[in-house]
Formats: C-alpha cells, sequence, structure tokens
C-alpha cells in the first residue's frame, strides 16, 4: 500500500509539473531595450511587448529600430526558430543591422566579433546554461541551446566586444 501511494504522489506531482525542471509558458512579457554597459541598467526610452507566439520564421527588420548596441549604433531583431520547452532547448534568430540614413533603407551588418547570447535571471543573480551562436548570413545569426532552468523573469542579453575593446550589449526582458 504504502508503494502504491508513493507512484501515486509521484504521478501526481509530475503531471502537475510541481517538481522537474520547470515547463515553460510564455506569456506576454516586456521587452526592454537598455543602455550598453551601464551599472543601474537605467532603461532606454525605447520599449516593446513581445508576444506569445513569435513566428518561427528568421525576422525581417522594420523600418525602426526596438533593440540597439548603444555604442555602436548597431539595431537588432530577433526571433524564436524553436521555443524552448521543459525538456527541449530553445533555437532564436537574430539579425544585426545600420539603419540607413537618407533612404530609411535596411543595411544588414556584421558585428565585429562573435556575438553571445546570455541568459540571466537577474532576481535569483544566476543564468542558465551557455548557449551555442553561430553566424549563418552577414548580419544574421543563430543561438542554439536556449534554456530556461526556472519560471520567473529573464534577461536575454545579446552582448558583443566592439572594435574599441569595449563590451556593447542590449537586453530583451522576458517573463517565463
Amino acid at each position: 500500500m504504502p508503494v502504491l501511494i508513493s507512484l501515486f504522489f509521484s504521478f501526481f506531482l509530475l503531471n502537475n509539473s510541481l517538481i522537474g525542471c520547470a515547463r515553460a509558458k510564455y506569456l506576454k512579457s516586456t521587452t526592454t531595450t537598455t543602455r550598453s554597459n551601464t551599472t543601474d541598467n537605467t532603461p532606454d526610452e525605447s520599449t516593446s511587448d513581445e508576444s506569445k507566439g513569435a513566428t518561427p520564421n528568421p525576422p525581417t527588420a522594420p523600418a525602426t529600430c526596438r533593440h540597439i548596441f548603444t555604442k555602436s549604433r548597431i539595431c537588432l531583431e530577433w526571433t524564436w526558430v524553436q521555443i524552448p520547452t521543459a525538456s527541449q532547448p530553445g533555437i532564436l534568430d537574430f539579425k544585426t543591422f545600420n539603419l540607413g540614413i537618407t533612404n530609411n533603407t535596411l543595411e544588414f551588418t556584421d558585428l565585429e566579433n562573435m556575438p553571445k547570447v546570455i541568459l540571466w535571471m537577474p532576481s535569483m543573480g544566476h543564468g542558465s546554461t551557455p548557449t551555442k551562436t553561430t553566424r549563418i548570413t552577414q548580419g544574421h545569426y543563430r543561438s542554439e541551446k536556449v534554456f530556461f532552468i526556472m519560471p520567473g523573469t529573464w534577461q536575454i542579453q545579446f552582448q558583443f566586444i566592439n572594435a574599441q575593446g569595449q563590451k556593447d550589449e542590449t537586453i530583451v526582458n522576458l517573463i517565463i
């Protein structure tokens, strides 16, 4: 009888996601572009919403810049290729571009160094497993092994070292 009760309790816990790795639930979240390399993470004036159900297609750059590396003035757009789950890491694509000054055209551009995508949970003071970022084409990158280890507020920190040797970044906030 104790074994039967134990099995029932374990089944109940697993089916209700009370144990194991947190099941990511992608809720409507606030995306904030922050100033590069600041210590207080004061939000920039550009803020937008990323919503559940982002398209799995590679991003197309808009006529405006929602996320910006402020030191280099390079814009970034990103989207999920594969949304992460409790058992499967996700994949995200991002593109970097300069916005044309004279005719508002897009000029996709490579970053000076390979960018890093860091998953960070500020309230807990830790991150997740390292991601793997590769260059697809000019200004187009893919980051794999995107895995959020628990629910809560997370940051996707897009970082690179610019030509002057300074860290440049833009941060996207997500609620998992």
